[in-house]
């Protein structure tokens, strides 16, 4: 009776066991399973936000329209002429604006908006943006103060305060030459100074006040001499 009593105990945890591994596999596999969709869930929305002097993000200096409607495919793309500022393709999603860039295309004028037919076969010169995200490697976007920015394009070589639209625009000694930054003074302030500080009746100073921040940049395509 006690041999039979013990071979049943046996038997029964055999069973809770091998129950055990069988309910416990499923489980395991769904997880792993479920980690390796994940992975690539995120690898596929990830997206380039690197600067570089000839590119930001995906977006290449010399790619084609038509190119550039592949890496934003859910995007609206409209074409403007903005005049002396020339014809310019401005990229939205929603109501974010995503990036604008100007192209070889002839400029033969628009519509009574200012709208103009897009060439899709035209090629990207210039590419201007303000969203934050992108970065340069060293870290060097759109909110990076003049201050940072001077660790990684060296010293500020002067501020041109264009009277015309009342925007700033600095030059660092090392910065690449396709590189073009246009400044704010910092948001907070009290008053509202301009970035750079300025003598009377000037419109072009290497001193910046405290805070003072890249605001809009912009990446474009260099000419033979440069």
């Amino acid at each position: 009776m006690k041999i039979l009593k013990i071979s049943r105990v046996l038997l029964g945890l055999m069973v809770l066991f091998t129950l055990g591994d069988f309910a416990s596999l499923p489980a395991k596999q769904t997880r792993h399973n479920y980690r390796q969709i994940s992975t690539q869930t995120s690898g596929a929305r990830q997206t380039n936000y690197l600067i570089t002097p000839t590119s930001v993000g995906d977006i290449q200096i010399g790619m084609t329209v038509g190119a550039a409607r592949n890496v934003f495919k859910n995007a609206k793309f409209t074409q403007t002429d903005y005049g002396e500022e020339g014809v310019w393709v401005e990229v939205q999603q929603g109501q974010k604006n995503l990036i604008r860039f100007t192209t070889d295309q002839e400029n033969t004028g628009g519509d009574d908006d200012g709208n103009v037919p897009i060439d899709e076969s035209a090629r990207i010169e210039t590419i201007e943006f303000t969203d934050e995200r992108y970065k340069t490697e060293d870290g060097v976007g759109i909110g990076t103060t003049i201050e940072l920015a001077e660790q990684t394009f060296g010293k500020l070589i002067k501020i041109d305060f264009w009277e015309y639209d009342a925007s700033e625009h600095a030059e660092f000694s090392n910065a690449p030459k396709s590189y073009s930054f246009t400044i704010s003074p910092k948001e907070d302030s009290e008053d509202e100074a301009r970035a750079g500080i300025y003598g009377d009746d000037e419109f072009s100073t290497t001193q910046y006040t405290k805070g003072a921040f890249i605001n809009l940049m912009q990446v474009s395509k260099l000419d033979a001499e440069d």
